[in-house]
């Protein structure tokens, strides 16, 4: 299949150029300053028929580029392939380096005598800064939160939804405090 276009950017503009813009949706005010509505079966009728007309014709605009994007995938997924082999070529360099400046460091940093005025808790070098830090203690896991000391507890409040729908279904009341949005329909259009 052959298209007028020189290149992708050219089909894409010219595509963009032919598409309206889309307007935001009706709302109810649009619906009510409407000189026109569906009335009866055949209005309704003719509406669908509108809605068909309008995919079918936006599927007439977006083929030249959805050629564009089937032609080129294939060309796309190398292009993928080889900046991710980059990536990770780039990556094991870089991992392999960190690894010896942090052991070049830790070692540096443990041969320091004086504890308490470490010169070696980060290192100015020409291309960059070798740092470190200490970490706080932190809790992986707890066998038994029930046998921690009641200060060292915490209980989580929060709603149970489905008792609260259950609850409002059975009594029609809606319990203080929440917010209840009533059940409605909702229509739609399937083709």
């Amino acid at each position: 299949m052959s298209f007028p276009y020189t290149d992708a950017r050219e089909a894409v503009l010219d595509v963009q150029e032919r598409t309206l813009r889309p307007a935001d949706p009706p709302d109810d005010a649009d619906l009510e300053a409407s000189p026109w509505t569906v009335t009866d079966e055949d209005t309704a009728a003719w509406a669908i028929v509108k809605i068909r007309i309008a995919t079918e014709a936006a599927a007439r605009r977006n083929a030249p580029a959805l050629a564009l994007i089937a032609e080129h995938e294939a060309e796309i997924a190398s292009l993928r392939a080889t900046v991710e082999a980059n990536d990770a070529r780039a990556q094991h360099d870089v991992d392999w380096f960190t690894i010896h400046l942090t052991r070049w460091h830790r070692e540096r940093y443990e041969a320091d005598t004086d504890p308490k005025h470490r010169t070696t808790t980060s290192i100015d070098l020409p291309g960059g800064v070798l740092t470190s830090r200490q970490t706080p203690g932190k809790v992986l896991s707890v066998a038994d939160p029930e046998a921690l000391p009641e200060g060292l507890r915490r209980v989580k409040v929060e709603p149970d939804r489905k008792a609260i729908t259950a609850w409002v279904k059975s009594t029609g009341e809606v319990p203080e405090g929440v917010e209840w949005e009533r059940p409605r329909r909702v229509f739609g259009v399937s083709l």
